[in-house]
């Protein structure tokens, strides 16, 4: 176990992150990369994950199984995943596990229904008790996107009463169609979760602006600092690629899609703009990096027979050849495109987020074609940059924007970022957080 220290006594931090070290995951990166800075700071990082990802070079990283049968098998998936692949051997042993699983997984579900991961907190519990005990830990920091991170910070603090702080990534409301709290079990655990720590945590933040209001709506006798602190990135550790315009407008989406987050709308924009402009449409590829298509976005292909303009890469991995991680690829790629596609989503919950890949895209200084919905702190941000933007779910807009961007791009006068506005950074938003906790430590 490595366990590095900068200075002789340094103040320790403890980091809960479930999937701490997974190359490309934005519930990684969001707390990775603040990790240089706060030990900058004068504070050392300790981390207590799960097995997900790599095990850390730099830092004091601990690693802990989960104890129940579900996210015994989420973690051994990834896991076996990362060391034989997904061939026939991967199937085979995830099949295996699963059938010696089912009895704890179908227990586990009818005592408890919770996400998978939940169980990794009783585990990141136990351990961190130790943790705090040997390192005399002065701060716990818990940070999504599982939050089982958030329950063992809870149970930390009710048991040792240390000052716990929550990075909260993803609205942990869920509700139904009526706006009242899903009906499961787990949906209500998590609502729960949150009136713990805004009741119970020293200091909370959201990554919006949206999801700030509405946190402090439903819980307006919060003891806790309730606050909104956007994650930015960190500017790329890659070569320098240097864009240069070609004969084909290459649009491209990078990270992952899902039916609530699809490139549906674009996909019927752009069918739209095709129909009218066929010669420009001609010209133009649609690259797809990190996932899929979606279902939703699958149909509309089909539909619109859209499937000569696609070129998808899916999910990047580490080169060895390259000697590059999945994350220094796609940055290098984002570099070489003409146009950024950001997709936002179409459901209630657009209000309370922002695209992770948002901030990497920033730092590409590459122009974007942005959708959003129900979000006016992003439409501002993009406003503010001069970007395309437009409502997410307006595929006539989207139409409208797409004939203006190939206008620019045949112009070359593409909409870079504006000078004046630099892309939001991981320091000054840690350089925060670290001011947050000793302007309360020193009241």
């Amino acid at each position: 176990m490595n366990n590095p220290e900068t200075t002789a006594n340094p103040e320790r931090w403890l980091i809960l992150s479930h999937a701490f070290n997974m190359d490309g995951r934005a519930a990684s990166q969001t707390i990775t990369d603040k990790l240089p800075h706060l030990r900058t700071m004068g504070i050392e990082p300790v981390i207590v994950s799960s097995v997900l990802g790599g095990q850390d070079e730099k830092f004091a990283h601990h690693q802990v199984w989960p104890i129940g049968g579900a996210g015994l098998r989420f973690d051994l998936r990834h896991v076996i995943r990362r060391y034989i692949g997904t061939g026939l051997a991967y199937k085979i042993s995830v099949f295996l596990i699963t059938l010696l699983l089912s009895p704890l997984i179908l227990l586990e579900k009818l005592l408890f229904g919770l996400d998978s991961q939940a169980s990794w907190a009783v585990t990141a519990y136990l351990y961190s008790l130790y943790l705090i005990k040997k390192h005399k830990i002065k701060v716990v920091y818990s940070t999504g996107g599982a939050y089982s991170a958030h329950l063992a910070g809870y149970w930390l603090k009710r048991a040792t009463g240390i000052c716990w702080i929550v990075e909260i990534h993803d609205p942990m409301i869920r509700l139904n169609e009526l706006g009242a709290v899903e009906a499961s079990r787990n949906a209500k655990f998590w609502a729960k979760m949150e009136r713990r720590i805004c009741h119970h945590s020293d200091i909370a933040w959201w990554f919006t602006e949206g999801a700030l209001a509405k946190g402090r709506a439903r819980h307006p006798l919060a003891t806790a600092k309730l606050d909104c602190l956007m994650p930015g990135a960190e500017p790329p550790d890659v070569p320098m690629v240097q864009y240069a315009p070609g004969d084909r407008c290459n649009l491209a989406h990078f990270g992952s899609l899902s039916n609530t987050r699809s490139l549906k709308y674009f996909l019927m924009g752009f069918a739209v703009w095709a129909k009218v402009h066929p010669a420009a449409a001609a010209q133009v590829t649609i690259q797809i990096y990190g996932a899929q298509l979606d279902t939703e976005s699958t149909k509309v292909v089909t539909e619109q027979q859209l499937r000569p303009y696609l070129k998808v890469f899916g999910r990047i991995e580490y080169s060895e050849s390259l000697k590059l991680s999945g994350r220094q690829q796609v940055n290098m790629a984002m570099r070489q495109v003409d146009c950024l596609l950001l997709t936002h989503g179409d459901s209630d919950e657009c209000s309370e987020y922002i695209p992770s890949k948002f901030y990497e895209y920033l730092w590409a200084n590459r122009p974007q074609l942005m959708m959003i919905h129900a979000n006016p702190q992003l439409k501002k941000l993009g406003e503010d940059y001069g970007f395309y933007v437009t409502p997410a779910t307006d595929f006539e807009g989207i139409a409208v924007f797409l004939q203006q961007m190939f206008e620019d791009w045949q112009a070359r006068s593409l909409k870079f970022i504006q000078p004046s506005v630099k892309p939001i950074d991981v320091k000054t938003c840690t350089e925060q957080i670290v001011r947050w906790v000793r302007e309360m430590r020193s009241a």
